[in-house]
């Protein structure tokens, strides 16, 4: 199950998802899979882009337009997906086996862009237009158009960041680490 910030809830039983509108408890409509069965799904917060594992792994991304899920692309088996919350047309996503990351545009779908890394995203600040990443002893700090390095520092590999808002990575245990100047 799925909430978007709009109220839209989208469910699923087999093959199916089912879309509901919360506020007045209204059906909106159904969308049948025939590629397999829906296993992780993420919402925009508008309501307007859907993004659905199926039992492959693989996530096909749809825009829901005048009550049909309309089919926009396959992009892969990710470990890290996210829309942008201001500008739900925006999504960025991790690819699981190779760790390339995207920065997508769904409208009209293109790559805004992308890099091989092999660290693994832990947050985004969208707001402030960055995000960022850990590996091996180390935490970066990109930039999300263009994925600009804007600063690596060493990091142990016990520490796991919970999330990144403003330049400041808040740790477990109430730790926060300053990344900006």
């Amino acid at each position: 199950m799925s909430v978007s910030d709009n109220g839209t809830l989208s469910a699923t039983v087999s093959d199916t998802m089912y879309f509901y509108y919360i506020s007045n408890r209204k059906y909106l409509f159904s969308h049948k899979f025939n590629d397999g069965k829906p296993t992780d799904m993420h919402i925009s917060s508008d309501g307007k882009y859907l993004a659905v594992t199926l039992s492959y792994n693989e996530y096909n991304i749809y825009e829901i337009e005048n009550n049909k899920c309309v089919y926009l692309a396959e992009t892969g088996k990710y470990c890290y997906l996210l829309f942008d919350p201001e500008d739900s047309s925006k999504l960025l996503i991790q690819d699981d086996d190779s760790k390339t990351i995207k920065f997508l545009n769904l409208s009209p779908y293109s790559i805004i862009a992308e890099m091989e890394t092999n660290e693994n995203i832990v947050s985004i600040d969208f707001y402030n237009n960055k995000f960022a990443t850990r590996g091996n002893m180390s935490g970066s700090e990109y930039r999300l158009e263009g994925f600009e390095l804007l600063k690596k520092v060493p990091v142990s590999n016990s520490v796991y960041a919970s999330f990144y808002k403003n330049d400041m990575i808040y740790m477990r245990y109430g730790i926060k680490f300053k990344l900006g100047n």
